[in-house]
């Protein structure tokens, strides 16, 4: 124990024994001295890890409420916070709880602070801090995190105040329950109502970006509010006719220029459409949601193009599903390869049968398997949905299901399927708008509109 609280107090002097009265002394001496407070805080610190062997509270409060430097005074609210005292309350809580009931903004910010650190020995301190402090938004804010940090204990105060009025607090308990495990799309109900509420765009930004699974948002994809509905908008990749090259100028959209989605179309995606009722529940729908980082899959060449429809009302750009010849060309990179990544078959670099997942993966996981203009996933995964001359559409790249000779980049059968089944089929987009449009984000382009009739693959 000695060796501990050595460790704790390396600035105060200390006797062999903490628990006489001359070193309990020493401690509270040190907490009056103002020169000094990274003594202030060691101090405080080692005090509140002392339980009701401490008596005189006094020094403690002190530093609390007349305190010069803030950081110590929030060590010295930590130490009255996690002072235990048997079955019984520790005068010190009491302290704390006058604290955050006062007009003194401050101080409830401190004890505020303090508590985050506290833990479970000062939930209910941190219930108050939360709640009705001060009616300070920063002391709420700061009590719904510390109430975030206290584990499945604190959930049904968390699920309250996603019904909080105050916008910082409700989006703070949103963050909170995602952090501690809570499903984004459960979640994404409580933004929409704050959206209609007139929650501030910065705090609806800063929400979208945590309900975002971290993965997706290491890979650049976005969160948006666009009139009144939730979006995920994909990295993109832009991708030109090759110089000299006339044919290929005229074989691909929008003279030669178009920008295809860096990864195929993933279930957070999707789920922002199916939760506007933009697109009917792919099959095993359920299942599909928890892995949101992964392609979306079960889905037919009408239901991509309804995705592709409504995504283009809301950003007033022209989404749809690309040409053969684009995804052709955007898999094969301007040398033309066999695969996105060379001529030779890498099982390490793509989700296919041989690969024995019989699953979807997610996206991004093989980079070593990207084309060379950069996009990923096109070997395996999924199929994916392309327009062509047939009125059944095409696919292309293979998918988990299908060996290595379907994930070539030029399929080498006919553009039409050989089952009726849409297992394993998901799609990818292309923003037709030109790069420097785009980027601009002016309104208005036309978006070609496909028959949204779901058709079945037919055989060849």
């Amino acid at each position: 124990m000695l060796g501990r609280f050595q460790r704790l107090s390396p600035n105060v002097a200390l006797l062999p024994s903490i628990f006489t009265k001359t070193a309990l002394n020493r401690l509270q001496q040190a907490l009056e001295d103002e020169s000094r407070p990274d003594q202030q805080i060691t101090a405080a610190r080692a005090l509140g890890g002392m339980g009701d062997i401490v008596l005189d509270l006094t020094p403690l409060m002190d530093l609390l409420h007349k305190g010069i430097d803030s950081k110590a005074r929030v060590a010295a609210a930590h130490a009255l916070a996690v002072l235990e005292s048997g079955d019984q309350e520790h005068p010190g809580h009491e302290e704390l709880r006058i604290g955050l009931l006062g007009n003194d903004i401050i101080l409830t910010r401190i004890i505020a602070e303090a508590l985050v650190e506290a833990g479970g020995v000062a939930f209910q301190l941190i219930v108050l801090a939360a709640n009705v402090a001060s009616n300070d938004d920063e002391t709420r804010r700061i009590g719904t995190l510390a109430l975030g940090g206290v584990g499945p204990r604190a959930k049904d105060e968390l699920t309250l105040l996603l019904n909080d009025p105050n916008p910082i607090v409700a989006s703070t308990a949103v963050e909170m329950l995602n952090f501690q495990g809570e499903s984004s799309e459960s979640l994404m109900p409580v933004l929409l109502r704050m959206a209609r509420e007139g929650a501030e765009s910065a705090i609806i930004d800063r929400v979208l970006k945590t309900l975002l699974p971290y993965s997706l948002r290491e890979l650049g994809f976005q969160g948006r509010l666009l009139k009144g509905v939730i979006v995920i908008i994909p990295p993109l990749v832009t991708i030109l006719a090759e110089s000299g090259s006339a044919s290929e100028t005229q074989r691909l959209a929008n003279g030669g220029v178009f920008q295809i989605a860096k990864y195929p179309l993933t279930v957070a995606e999707y789920a922002c459409a199916v939760r506007d009722k933009a697109v009917v529940e792919p099959i095993d729908w359920e299942y599909q949601l928890k892995r949101l980082e992964h392609p979306v899959a079960q889905i037919s060449k009408g239901d991509a193009e309804e995705y592709a429809i409504w995504l283009g009302r809301l950003t007033d750009q022209p989404w749809r599903l690309p040409t053969v010849t684009e995804w052709e060309k955007a898999a094969s990179g301007t040398k033309r390869t066999v695969y996105p990544w060379g001529n030779f078959w890498d099982p390490e670099k793509a989700n296919t049968f041989e690969s024995h997942l019989n699953t979807t993966t997610p996206v991004g996981s093989y980079p070593s398997g990207a084309s060379s203009y950069g996009c990923q996933d096109m070997a395996g995964n999924v199929e994916e949905w392309c327009d062509s001359s047939h009125p059944a559409g095409a696919l292309r790249g293979g998918s988990y299901l299908l060996g290595e000779n379907f994930a070539q980049t030029t399929n080498p059968g006919p553009d039409t399927s050989d089952t009726i089944s849409i297992r394993g089929i998901g799609a990818r987009l292309v923003n037709s708008l030109s790069p420097e449009r785009s980027s601009s984000q002016r309104s208005g382009a036309t978006l070609r509109r496909s028959a949204l009739k779901k058709r079945p693959r037919i055989q060849n």
